[in-house]
């Protein structure tokens, strides 16, 4: 056989043996190779709505105490007022044509209303203070118990005990807002210049606050309210309210003329 046809064979042999050293270990790769991750799909941008309510399960808790005054005395009792221990313990409360206002319990108030609600069954309460005013409650206890004529009767008075306490803080702030603008305006000053040093509620000793004119008359009667005393830096400025929103700066009155609140 001529030499060029050896040399061609030998040439082919070598071409297939190397292939063959190639591919084999690429195929043994391959397959231990792990599964290619697919390309991601695109999610659909529309939002989509909460499945609806399951109509079988239990329905929300009922408001735990919902107290309602009717009277004719003055705020913050005057009209009609009404007080809601809501499922989660907090308080909703205001005159009965205004927009609830949300407040919390304090630690004693909750503690005090926690005994009668894990204790007594429901009830539903209707006293009235001679005619100046009706109360009527509704409780929805967790107890079996059934309330005795004077448990209802103190499940009111403490209603109402919150419902001043919560109204009555609400006033302070407000008569507060007001001093202090009153102050600024006086006094040519911005909001951060005045200090809060006191408020607290007192009893005046007559109509006019404690602050008496030589030419006014004003009805010597206990009058509830609040002493705000505010601060520039260093200089003392007292301001004087009562509960019904009437609001006074002690500063221009003779001294003899500023009457001290009374004792308590």
């Amino acid at each position: 056989m001529p030499k060029a046809l050896w040399f061609l064979f030998g040439f082919m042999f070598a071409l297939a043996l190397g292939a063959l050293l190639v591919i084999v270990p690429l195929a043994g790769i391959r397959a231990n190779m792990p599964p290619a991750v697919p390309e991601p799909v695109a999610q659909d941008p529309a939002v989509h709505e909460p499945a609806p309510a399951d109509p079988g399960a239990p329905p929300a808790r009922a408001d735990g105490l919902r107290w309602v005054r009717q009277g004719t005395l003055a705020p913050p009792l005057g009209g009609c007022s009404q007080l809601v221990v809501d499922h989660a313990w907090q308080i909703r409360y205001g005159p009965c044509d205004e927009g609830p206002r949300l407040a919390y319990m304090t630690e004693g108030e909750l503690a005090w209303y926690q005994a009668y609600a894990l204790t007594l069954a429901p009830f539903a309460y209707t006293g009235s203070e001679s005619s100046r005013a009706t109360v009527t409650l509704s409780f929805a206890g967790q107890g079996e118990r059934q309330a005795t004529s004077q448990e209802q009767a103190h499940l009111a008075a403490w209603a109402e005990q919150v419902y001043i306490r919560v109204m009555g803080q609400e006033q302070q702030a407000s008569l507060l807002a007001q001093a202090r603008l009153d102050l600024m305006a006086r006094e040519g000053v911005g909001i951060d210049a005045i200090e809060v040093r006191e408020i607290g509620p007192v009893r005046w000793p007559d109509a006019c606050l404690g602050l008496r004119q030589e030419a006014t008359d004003c009805a010597w009667v206990a009058t509830q309210g609040y002493q705000i005393v505010l601060a520039i830096e260093g200089r003392m400025f007292e301001y004087r309210a009562d509960i019904y929103g009437q609001i006074r700066p002690v500063r221009g009155y003779a001294p003899h003329l500023v009457l001290p609140p009374l004792e308590p």
